[in-house]
């Protein structure tokens, strides 16, 4: 994104982009959110950004975007990957791991 390019402030928070996150991950395998632009209020000393997922635009703050993928990766069972060179944030399906018990007995043969 150029620097002399303004994006609209977001009418949606971060929230409403969680809400809008897990209806859609339920029917699909992954979502991309793309971090539009970061920077810091002087105000609060808070770092906001806005990202885009599905052609809408979030107004997010960090420490707030955070845990949300927080709770996509914990109570949604994600896997969460961010690439800074495309500013990107993947989400996908956490891979399950096979847990195999180990026999404790002797063997029958």
């Amino acid at each position: 994104m150029q620097a002399n390019q303004t994006l609209p402030t977001p009418q949606k928070n971060e929230w409403d982009l969680l809400l809008k996150l897990i209806s859609f991950l339920e029917r699909n395998e992954k979502a991309i959110v793309h971090v539009l632009s970061q920077k810091k209020s002087h105000l609060d000393n808070k770092i906001w950004g806005v990202v885009r997922f599905k052609l809408t635009n979030y107004l997010a703050e960090s420490e707030e975007l955070e845990k949300i993928l927080h709770i996509l990766e914990k109570k949604h069972g994600r896997h969460i990957r961010y690439s800074p060179r495309k500013n990107q944030i993947n989400i996908s399906r956490s891979k399950q791991e096979v847990y195999v018990p180990e026999y404790q007995d002797d063997l029958p043969f």
